[in-house]
């Protein structure tokens, strides 16, 4: 899974929209949905204002995961 296939993901689990969480996180929703489709990659410190605006560890979204 992706990073941006894993934001979605969490987004999707906490019942949050796109805009929601560029509220939450202070990023553009724009720029939360070009992470989602993997057009752009967060850089370190985007990630981790998702992850807390999504109540994870950093962890969760930016540690790849095994097919």
């Amino acid at each position: 899974m992706t990073t941006g296939e894993k934001i979605k993901y969490f987004r999707n689990m906490r019942g949050i929209s796109q805009e929601t969480l560029g509220q939450l996180s202070g990023i553009n929703s724009a720029t939360i949905k070009k992470y989602e489709y993997g057009i752009r990659n967060p850089k370190p410190d985007q990630l981790l204002k998702i992850a807390n605006a999504l109540g994870l560890s950093l962890i969760h979204i930016s540690e790849p995961t095994r097919p």
